[in-house]
């Protein structure tokens, strides 16, 4: 045989035993491509049934909340499951192609229609407050093991065809190789198929290297998924999660097996759910190539995130969606910050409108201002008719003898030398007259050589206050001038009314003196009487005049050492210590402000009280004790005295009120009344504590401002 004729029986030969052999690998593909089909419905049947009874559970959970709560949200949620679960028994029906199958899933369907019924009938009773008997173990048990059975009927029957998957697998691949073995060998005979050998090496090298770099891609890809710090999930053209990586079952609190029974409808806020569904079918339908949305999820412990979402779609060769692929970043913070700014900005907004005033912006180096409609408001304008509105609007409406003072508190502020800028001044209203503003502001921001930049203010209507002020200062000057008055006349009557007394008294001491021996004891008694009545008339003059003089000197407050004054009076009262025996203690007294000639009467005729109100068998004892608080000094002067019944506590501060007769204990019944208008003059408060017959305790207090 020839060469030429060889290599042409060498060519056909293994041309034929290729042809044998696609022949025989075909059928062999086929055959195992039926039996995978065959083991995809069983796995799909297998997936639906779980799912079935994943359905019942929850169904079944939803009545038990039911029970519990009585809460209409278990009854929707009930009847979503229930449709859910029937949904799910007519595709499995359309599934099931085989006799014994579907007598199997007979049974099943059956008990699921009475479990569901009885579920039913639960939670009427329940609703009407009717307790039930618990479903019979029995059933329950019949009910799993018919679930358990048939599940197990389809996993033996996905066994089964895998096995004879790789069966035919096996087969076809032993076939395949024994023919390909035997063409090699014979083409390795033939120089003429060398070359065309070497070109088959070579396609199948750069096959090699397309599938490596697929796969070099797809492990880049997943690692990135997996990964990546934002959550990321394919999702189904049904809208089922198939992968999902660890972000996004940490955001949500789910594993990912629990998270893949899931679609995103399930776990998505009802109030974005339809926006989120019109813009899935907008992308499934290629009207868009993606889209972005914010949304709220549901945790897997049922607390609300907010997330953005970014949707694309990857398509099979058909243009048909694969699967979708999900970015779904964390918003929540953000959100809480936005929703936090809105309520601070609705508080400012509030606050601005419940105290009336006006804000004002202004950069201070272009002029450029913003007011608000309340600004306006304060000098009759509205905004519109103020425009255009700069610094010149201010500088236009404000008084001309306020302006400088404005500016240059302005200008100190600008130079940081005072931390705020503040003044009264005056605005022209549009009526023509002035209205007083309190103008306020700060420098928030500077430039970067340190000049101001950005200033913000209000401005407070206080046309009231200031002409309230003015009518104040109004009556003050007159009651000023009215005590000055008053002053005067106290003073001059005093004079004019000490002189007549002190010619009585004068002329009864010359009779007496000149003519005792030729008076009886009558007349005698007669002068003592006029003498001793003009005596304390005097003494009463004197006292009306101090009463008349407490508050209207001019004397400034000054620093008092309360306890080395208490002991120059008690030096000026030592005669009368002594004669009492009186023991006086003084305590750590708080230096103070305040004007020391009213001061030292005050404490003087405390202490001159404690002294004369006292029983005669007894041994005066007095206590001068005092302390300080953050708003006034406390003093007191306690007694061991005669007492002071309750009903007298307020009358004996006014004037000329007397508990007892002149023969008892001298007095004009004045010294408590100046005591408290000297209180009162230093911002205090006077009263006293006693028992009859134990002792007396005078409190009194003096303002520190």
């Amino acid at each position: 045989m020839s060469m030429p004729r060889l290599g042409i029986l060498l060519f056909l030969m293994p041309l034929i035993l290729l042809m044998v052999g696609g022949t025989l690998y075909w059928q062999g593909n086929k055959k195992q491509t039926e039996v995978w089909d065959e083991n995809l419905k069983t796995e799909r049947l297998f997936n639906e049934t779980s799912q079935l009874q994943i359905l019942l559970l929850k169904a079944v959970r939803e009545k038990r909340g039911y029970e519990l709560y009585l809460d209409s949200l278990y009854v929707r949620q009930f009847v979503q499951h229930k449709n859910a679960l029937y949904k799910q028994i007519q595709l499995i029906d359309s599934l099931i192609e085989q006799k014994e199958d579907s007598i199997q899933f007979s049974s099943l369907k059956n008990l699921l229609n009475w479990r569901i019924a009885d579920l039913e009938e639960r939670m009427r009773n329940a609703a009407k407050n009717q307790n039930t008997t618990p479903p019979s173990p029995k059933i329950t048990l019949k009910m799993d093991s018919v679930f358990t059975e048939r599940l197990l009927t389809l996993e033996r029957k996905s066994l089964a065809f895998e096995a004879q998957n790789t069966h035919y697998r096996q087969a076809n691949y032993q076939r395949f190789v024994t023919l390909l073995g035997l063409s090699f060998a014979l083409l390795a005979l033939s120089a003429y198929f060398f070359d065309r050998n070497i070109h088959q090496k070579q396609k199948k090298a750069q096959q090699q290297m397309i599938l490596q770099a697929t796969r070099e891609s797809e492990a880049r890809f997943s690692a990135a998924f997996e990964h990546a710090s934002i959550g990321m999930a394919l999702v189904s053209p049904e809208g089922r999660f198939s992968r999902v990586n660890k972000s996004l079952c940490k955001l949500l609190g789910y594993t990912a097996e629990e998270l893949l029974l899931h679609t995103f409808q399930d776990i998505t806020h009802p109030d974005d759910l339809q926006t989120d569904l019109q813009l899935f079918k907008q992308l499934a339908q290629g009207e868009i190539e993606s889209y972005q949305m914010e949304k709220r999820y549901f945790t897997k412990n049922g607390e609300i995130v907010w997330i953005n979402l970014s949707g694309s779609k990857v398509n099979k060769p058909d243009g048909s969606p694969l699967y979708y692929i999900a970015q779904i970043e964390n918003i929540t913070k953000r959100k809480e910050a936005e929703h936090s700014l809105k309520e601070e900005k609705t508080r400012l907004e509030n606050v601005i409108k419940a105290t009336q005033v006006g804000t004002w912006e202004w950069n201070v180096q272009t002029g450029e201002t913003i007011f608000n409609e309340r600004w306006a408001e304060i000098t009759g304008h509205t905004l519109a008719e103020l425009a255009p509105i700069s610094i010149k609007t201010w500088e236009a409406l404000a008084h001309p003898d306020d302006l400088l003072l404005s500016n240059k508190l302005l200008q100190e502020c600008f130079d940081g030398k005072s931390e705020f800028y503040q003044v009264e001044c005056r605005m022209k209203h549009k009526a023509g007259y002035w209205v007083w503003v309190l103008d306020q502001g700060k420098v928030i921001s500077r430039t970067s050589d340190g000049k101001p930049l950005m200033m913000f203010g209000t401005h407070t209507d206080i046309t009231s206050r200031k002409l309230m002020e003015e009518s104040e200062h109004r009556v003050a000057e007159k009651l000023k001038a009215i005590n000055q008055e008053l002053q005067l006349f106290a003073a001059t009557a005093s004079h004019d009314m000490k002189e007549p007394l002190r010619m009585i008294k004068s002329f009864m001491e010359l009779l007496q003196k000149d003519y005792a021996p030729q008076l009886d004891e009558k007349a005698q008694k007669y002068i003592y009487y006029a003498t001793d009545g003009a005596q304390r008339m005097n003494v009463l003059i004197e006292d009306l005049l101090a009463y008349a003089q407490i508050g209207n000197d001019d004397t400034a407050p000054e620093p008092i050492d309360t306890k080395a004054l208490v002991g120059d009076i008690l030096k000026l009262q030592a005669a009368v210590i002594e004669e009492k025996k009186a023991q006086v203690a003084v305590g750590n007294l708080p230096a103070i402000r305040g004007k020391r000639v009213p001061i030292k009467l005050l404490f003087q005729n405390l202490i001159s009280n404690a002294l004369k109100y006292q029983a005669p068998d007894r041994v005066p004892h007095i206590e001068i004790s005092g302390h300080e608080s953050a708003t006034h000094w406390h003093f007191s002067v306690k007694d061991n005295g005669i007492g002071i019944k309750p009903e007298y506590f307020d009358r004996i501060f006014q004037l000329f009120k007397r508990l007892h007769t002149r023969s008892e204990y001298a007095g004009t019944g004045m010294g408590l009344a100046i005591c408290k208008k000297i209180v009162e003059q230093h911002g205090g408060e006077i009263r006293v504590e006693s028992v009859p017959f134990e002792g007396s305790t005078f409190h009194f207090s003096l303002a520190k401002s």
